[in-house]
């Protein structure tokens, strides 16, 4: 919201907006103090800048949503970002339903994590329960898609190896 926005939703006083120092007069100037007058212009600019704050941070909030893949959850984000906090959280606020959830792709939150290389992240989601023989519609299983991804020696190829998860490599076939 910018402050033009803003102003046009304040009361107005004979004056002009509360709050606007140009225009302080009338009830405000005869009836109190230049202390109280000033208490309330800065508790008046507070409101605003909250104001502005929130209407800027639900702003970015709908681009962040806008440039996600269609059914991607806030799970598979915070597993792209390899943020192990907020995977903890989010797992921890929902049920297990979500762990496995699939975007427009058939990608989970595992293969997310497996993609940005996120190895933490990739042995808490195993540790919760996912899937790690899913396969995405345009390639294949975690492991399949980790030793394409990832460097050879990479710590996500040896763990999920290590825990024997297949390596299968997705045969759907476009018709001609």
């Amino acid at each position: 919201m910018n402050e033009k926005a803003f102003n046009k939703k304040m009361p107005k006083t004979s004056q002009g907006f509360i709050g606007d120092e140009k225009h302080i007069g009338g009830h405000e100037q005869s009836n109190h103090g230049d202390h109280e007058i000033k208490k309330h212009l800065e508790a008046f600019d507070k409101k605003k800048e909250e104001a502005i704050l929130a209407e800027e941070e639900e702003e970015q909030q709908d681009d962040d949503q806008e440039e996600r893949p269609s059914g991607q959850s806030a799970l598979h984000v915070a597993a792209a970002d390899g943020d192990l906090e907020e995977v903890e959280k989010i797992l921890g606020n929902h049920s297990t339903d979500i762990l496995n959830s699939k975007d427009e792709n058939d990608w989970q939150a595992i293969h997310e994590a497996v993609r940005g290389g996120h190895t933490e992240v990739v042995k808490y989601l195993v540790a919760m329960g996912a899937d790690i023989g899913a396969t995405t519609s345009t390639g294949g299983s975690v492991l399949w898609w980790a030793k394409r991804l990832l460097e050879s020696d990479h710590p996500i190829i040896q763990y999920l190896s290590g825990i024997g998860a297949p390596e299968i490599a997705n045969t759907v076939e476009e018709s001609e």
